[in-house]
């Protein structure tokens, strides 16, 4: 843990398991105006961050995030990451790679937006979902020939 660097302790604490401590912790160290967005949410509010967190604990079994790369400049920490989970309606581990924003202002987290593809590291892997997915991939898709 690094309780001298607000920005890298959270970070720390992204990767810790999301066992009801470590969520308050987080959660605690939120801005009360604290905004989450990523491909699926924009949620707001302690409140909203919180869900998030809570949601990725219920819908995920051996859930592990890791920072690949962090890079921290004005209260800013751009990361990449790698997820890897089994989600509860599958025994398929799936692995997700995205990068992250967070933004803090006096030591709180005053924005979360991830970025990360879900047509390509999850529509293309549902059934009748991804067929259409592969079928626009190769349709966008630039040839070199």
């Amino acid at each position: 843990m690094n309780q001298e660097d607000p920005i890298m302790e959270f970070a720390y604490r992204l990767e810790r398991p999301l066992q009801d401590e470590n969520i308050e912790w987080l959660v605690d160290h939120c801005a009360k105006d604290v905004i989450f967005l990523d491909p699926f949410n924009e949620l707001s509010g302690p409140t909203g961050y919180r869900a998030m967190l809570n949601d990725v604990r219920e819908r995920c079994r051996e859930f592990q995030f890791t920072w690949c790369h962090t890079q921290t400049s004005n209260n800013v920490l751009m990361g990449r990451w790698k997820m890897t989970f089994i989600p509860t309606t599958s025994h398929k581990t799936w692995v997700i790679r995205g990068m992250s924003e967070l933004t803090f202002n006096d030591g709180l987290l005053c924005r979360h937006e991830d970025h990360w593809d879900p047509g390509s590291q999850i529509f293309v892997h549902v059934p009748w979902i991804g067929r259409l997915w592969r079928f626009v991939y190769r349709r966008l898709k630039i040839n070199q020939g």
